[in-house]
């Protein structure tokens, strides 16, 4: 019968490689990883990643990849470096890790990476939307594309 050790030992391993898969997917998915050298046995392998929609608040403590965005004090960010967040590295403080999304004008033409805040309205197609979700818009997400996030107005 195996010790708590022996367990301890098979559970990480089985972390590292967890983690290591993770990277690799993202990877393969065009995401840009950057990974310090040796990162399966480290904190960086085992802390939890961001997976929710865009504008997941930041806190401390989590691992975020690169591409994903965040807010903090009610401004959209999006990850620069992926990292492991930590208290004294805040979206506003750390600019090699955090990019502050680019704002909308109202009516202006819809563009990826901007921070769109419900009632914003985006021109695209020659048509006018409205958006009905908070997020960070991301290519193929235009708003003819994505009826969760935008609505057309009347009168188009």
């Amino acid at each position: 019968m195996a010790n708590l050790e022996d367990l301890m030992a098979l559970a990480a391993g089985f972390n590292a490689r967890i983690a290591a898969l993770e990277i690799i997917v993202a990877k393969t998915a065009g995401v840009q990883v950057t990974v310090p050298d040796g990162a399966a046995d480290t904190a960086f392998a085992r802390a939890p990643v961001v997976q929710a929609a865009d504008g997941e608040p930041w806190r401390p403590g989590i691992r975020v990849l690169a591409g994903t965005a965040v807010t903090y004090d009610g401004v959209a960010y999006t990850v620069i470096q992926s990292h492991i967040t930590q208290a004294d590295w805040t979206p506003g403080k750390a600019p090699a890790l955090f990019a502050m999304a680019a704002q909308p004008a109202a009516g202006a033409d819809w563009r990826p990476g901007t921070a769109y805040q419900v009632g914003d309205v985006a021109a695209d197609g020659g048509e006018f939307y409205m958006c009905r979700q908070a997020h960070t818009s991301q290519a193929g997400w235009e708003p003819r594309n994505v009826p969760a996030l935008w609505v057309l107005e009347a009168g188009n």
